[in-house]
């Protein structure tokens, strides 16, 4: 098979390369070229070994591609600030992305429709410098006859990272001419990065302007803190001067005062030897006064002691009477309150017996023994000694009977009664007499209470009255 047969054709080479043109300090340009036109020095050396050209229907042109669609993204996101121009034959086209910061540095990615990997380029912009010297189109646009005479890029075009073939003078294209059309296109592309220029100046001087309003306000607030502390310190300042004033005066005054301090202090001093010895005189006389002090307090203790031995004697002699004297009241209380009100009640019970008896004698005074024919014969031995004929009979004593028990005396009712020789609480009768609580029925036979007061039998003697039967 002969060499004008074969033709290059690089699959996994994209159709589309990016370069970039121009950089700002917020806009890039890049120039988006076919393959192909890239790969024509392939084709001049397959013309070495043939005179036959080769053919052109794998090639298409830029616009072509792009019309089926392409996606452009900045930093991995969506960018709308873009501008594409593609020119009349489609073999090139323009992209301008504005918008952007400065000093920053970016990734491109143009995603084609018809491509399977993406085209990337890195990039940074300017930093924000209006004055900056750009290269100008017409010096992009020159005569490849002159690149070796050309001067080097200025520091402001960043040159693609994109390998390129080298430039032979055999694969060197023919000058092309630059039209209106493209100049007008070109210069809207720099009036739309100028305006976007313009914008972000606008909005940084806006930014600018808030932020030095912020730091006026700041300062502005800053001084009238100043000024209050200021007027502050002032006051404070104007007491400190008072304050030092008056230590200042008291420091004249201290030392004024000094001089006479010292004086009154050399004065004390010549008195001193004096002094001393009326203090040896003082305190012999404090420690005498202080022996005899002591003296008197032993003296004084002493007596305490004497007289705290009596009290407590007197105390207790007072505690014994005290007892005794409770003993005697108790003891009277019980005279007063049982034994007393007993013996009234036996007092009454024999003037009770007293009476009945008298009663019993005026009723049997007119009864007769010789009237009874039972007792006649002891008609004669009533009287034996003193019996006289048709005598007469004494009629019987009457007295007031007793209306009941006479209340006790409250005279020296509060002494306990006084029984010589006797026990407390016991009645003393003769032998023989009956008690006064004794009740005894009526027997003519026995003799009676007139009998025996007037003496009918001279051997039974009327009961001795006591003391206790006075009360």
């Amino acid at each position: 098979m002969s060499a004008s047969g074969w033709e290059t054709i690089r699959p996994w080479t994209n159709r589309v390369a990016i370069q970039v043109k121009e950089l700002t300090s917020i806009s890039a340009t890049f120039i988006l070229s076919s393959a192909t036109a890239a790969d024509a020095t392939d084709g001049e050396l397959a013309a070495l070994h043939s005179a036959e050209p080769i053919p052109q229907r794998l090639q298409k042109s830029v616009g072509e591609i792009l019309s089926h669609g392409f996606t452009i993204k900045v930093n991995g996101g969506s960018w709308n600030n873009s501008f594409l121009n593609v020119e009349e034959d489609g073999s090139e086209a323009v992209i301008i992305l504005h918008g952007l910061r400065p000093g920053r540095r970016y990734e491109v990615e143009l995603t084609l429709e018809q491509e399977e990997s993406a085209l990337k380029k890195d990039f940074a912009t300017l930093e924000n410098d209006l004055f900056a010297q750009q290269m100008s189109f017409d010096q992009i646009q020159a005569p490849e006859e002159n690149i070796n005479d050309l001067s080097p890029l200025s520091p402001e075009v960043v040159p693609s990272r994109e390998l390129t073939p080298p430039i032979t003078p055999e694969s060197a294209s023919p000058p092309q001419s630059i039209t209106a059309e493209e100049k007008a296109a070109y210069l809207r592309l720099r009036k739309l990065s100028f305006d976007a220029q313009i914008k972000d100046l606008d909005s940084q001087l806006k930014l600018e302007r808030k932020e030095s309003q912020r730091a006026e306000n700041a300062t502005r607030a800053e001084i009238e803190t100043l000024k209050k502390a200021s007027e502050k310190q002032t006051v404070a300042d104007q007491r400190a001067k008072q304050k030092i004033l008056a230590l200042q005066e008291a420091v004249k005054q201290t030392l004024s005062a000094t001089g006479d301090i010292e004086a009154q202090a050399v004065a004390t001093q010549a008195e001193l030897p004096e002094l001393q010895k009326k203090e040896s005189a003082i305190e012999a006389d404090h420690a005498t006064v202080m022996e005899a002090a002591k003296q008197k307090d032993a003296e004084v203790e002493q007596a305490l002691r004497s007289d705290k031995k009596r009290t407590s004697d007197l105390q207790s002699e007072l505690t014994t009477l005290s007892n005794r004297v409770e003993k005697l009241t108790s003891k009277r209380d019980k005279l007063v309150n049982e034994t007393v009100p007993e013996l009234e009640q036996q007092l009454a019970d024999i003037r009770k017996e007293i009476e009945e008896a008298e009663f019993e004698k005026e009723q049997f005074s007119h009864y007769s023994i010789s009237d009874d024919p039972l007792l006649s014969p002891l008609a004669g031995f009533r009287n034996p000694i003193h019996s006289v004929p048709n005598a007469r009979i004494p009629a019987p004593r009457r007295s007031a009977p007793f209306a009941g028990s006479q209340p006790f005396s409250q005279i020296n009712a509060a002494a306990p009664p006084f029984y010589p020789n006797r026990q407390p609480g016991i009645i003393h009768r003769l032998p023989g007499a009956r008690p006064p609580n004794e009740f005894r029925p009526f027997d003519p036979a026995l003799p009676q209470m007139d009998a025996v007061g007037s003496g009918s039998f001279p051997h039974v003697h009327p009961p001795r009255r006591t003391s206790m039967d006075g009360q």
